[in-house]
């Protein structure tokens, strides 16, 4: 799912749980391919027929791939035994439909297509995007019941149509977003290529891919045992049951459906022993499990499980000083810079330290090849709320849950402090309203900033927007330390307008800078470079 609303999961959650005690009945279990036509769209730019049976097909290849078979779901087809796509005509022009999206389709939908016993794909004609994103979801058990979802897609999205709905209905047969396993290969990460495993498993047992299958009570969870947390881990086991055998769980983040651990289950009865980051919630409190039995029946836990916040032992990190209009850079020789790359545009940087990470973890969400030093994505300077930074790191994250993450070396100096100030910069305030909101830029865009050294948690801000003052953190290095890593996280709201920035990164070095790249610039040769430009423009760009 490219972005999901925390709003509409909640909506289907709890509609699942109103459900459960409906009695069972008889279904197809196909999934149904509808081309939602606007008024201003003459007929399909795709062959959706050709779209479902390729993504029936990869299905099947994936299964086979990982020793199932060549399993796969059914298409609804008519008595020839051709793919059935349902047209539906709109009533407005396709505009319409893009801000709000299932509102509008979902009124228009003829009854047939409400009834909840099919998995429905809904591509809708003469869009790239929606305003909240394309995204799928599926009802899991009534009365024992897969009970079926809905799926829905652009007509020309810019990943293609079919990799979009294979990874939309992945989510309406209860897999959820890859956060394990490398997702640029995995089609429940941002990948297309492949199903991990541990989700062709379980999509072996699941009713819609075995016609043959009997029916019957979900899973019960019979015991929470209390949260164990050590450190950054959290260890959380369940005593779970099933009289038709157990086969699998998984572990889920409520908001957007991010896998934070799965295991296989066998017997009637089982412990579950989930082990995750708790960083990995990042701002979230809750988790969700998910329990499938041999005969494909799935439970979603009807109540959240709630994971206390790390402590944040540094609450004093943000320290309450004047923000200067111009924060310049400093000349001593204990100073080292955090930089992005060894670039030389606006300011040379023979004294930064770089990332040792791969670029991979922390390129730009919007502009992966734009990344500078001591700039932004748009290659402007570096200003939070009219303050200027001449150095400072600046990206755009990727989009929500996905963070991006910079690893810094510790080790070779003896480093003692980090000091930076953290913002929103103002590539994007322009678009602020006097009222503190702009429905392009969501308040000139928003991140969280999180600070770790070794993988102790130091300080995690709370989320920072273009209306915000920048805040000034320092925080002590301990004695040994070998790694500072920074992470980003475009917050809920996706990564829209976001510029998040450090400015004036720096570690302070107890004595002189041993590296030999560490020369410092002199102030000519600065006021040559950036500052001359940095002068001439407004505080309102």
């Amino acid at each position: 799912m490219l972005s999901l609303m925390k709003n509409v999961i909640r909506f289907f959650l709890v509609s699942v749980l109103l459900l459960l005690s409906i009695p069972t009945f008889a279904t197809t279990y196909t999934v149904r391919a509808i081309f939602f036509k606007p008024t201003d769209v003459d007929a399909q730019s795709v062959d959706l027929k050709k779209v479902m049976e390729n993504v029936q097909s990869s299905y099947a290849s994936e299964m086979n791939r990982n020793g199932f078979g060549n399993k796969t779901f059914q298409l609804e087809e008519d008595t020839d035994g051709n793919v059935i796509v349902h047209e539906v005509v709109g009533k407005y022009m396709s505009t319409v439909y893009r801000s709000n999206m299932w509102q509008q389709i979902s009124a228009e939908l003829p009854q047939e297509f409400k009834r909840q016993n099919n998995i429905h794909v809904i591509v809708v004609g003469g869009l790239s995007t929606f305003q909240n994103g394309v995204w799928g979801i599926g009802w899991p058990i009534v009365g024992g019941h897969q009970y079926g979802g809905y799926v829905i897609a652009t007509e020309n999205p810019a990943l293609g149509v079919e990799e979009i709905i294979e990874h939309e209905l992945g989510h309406t047969f209860g897999l959820y977003h890859n956060l394990i396993v490398d997702d640029n290969d995995y089609i429940m990460g941002t990948g297309i290529a492949m199903f991990h495993e541990h989700e062709t498993r379980w999509l072996s047992k699941h009713h819609y891919f075995n016609t043959d299958r009997k029916f019957n009570a979900a899973p019960t969870i019979s015991k929470v045992y209390p949260l164990q947390l050590q450190g950054n881990k959290v260890k959380l086991n369940l005593d779970v049951s099933s009289p038709f055998g157990l086969h699998q769980a998984q572990v889920f983040r409520s908001s957007d459906v991010g896998v934070l651990d799965w295991e296989y289950l066998e017997g009637n009865t089982d412990t579950i022993r989930f082990e995750f980051d708790r960083v990995s919630i990042f701002n979230e409190s809750s988790v969700v499990v998910e329990i499938m039995d041999m005969n494909g029946n799935y439970l979603i836990s009807n109540q959240a499980i709630i994971i206390p916040r790390q402590e944040n032992k540094n609450e004093d990190l943000i320290k309450n000083v004047e923000i200067p209009d111009i924060v310049r850079e400093s000349v001593d020789d204990n100073i080292v810079y955090l930089t992005i790359n060894d670039g030389d545009t606006p300011l040379p940087n023979e004294f930064g330290l770089k990332p040792h990470n791969p670029i991979g973890e922390y390129k730009n969400g919007w502009q992966p090849e734009n990344i500078v030093d001591n700039g932004t994505t748009h290659k402007k300077p570096i200003s939070i709320r009219g303050s200027l930074f001449e150095r400072g790191i600046s990206l755009t994250p990727p989009n929500h849950p996905e963070s991006s993450v910079l690893k810094y070396d510790l080790s070779g100096n003896d480093y003692t402090q980090f000091q930076a100030y953290i913002g929103m910069t103002d590539d994007h305030q322009h678009a602020v309203d006097d009222n503190g909101s702009n429905q392009s830029c969501n308040v000139g865009g928003s991140a969280i900033f999180v600070f770790h050294i070794d993988d102790i948690l130091i300080f995690e801000s709370e989320v920072l927007t273009g209306t915000m003052e920048a805040q000034y953190i320092e925080f002590d290095i301990p004695e040994g330390a070998e790694t500072l890593k920074i992470t980003i996280n475009s917050s809920s709201d996706g990564n829209w307008c976001d510029n998040p920035a450090v400015g004036d990164a720096k570690l302070v070095v107890e004595g002189t800078v041993t590296t030999k790249h560490q020369i410092a610039l002199s102030a000519k040769e600065k006021l040559t470079t950036q500052w001359a430009r940095i002068k001439s423009v407004d505080k309102g760009y």
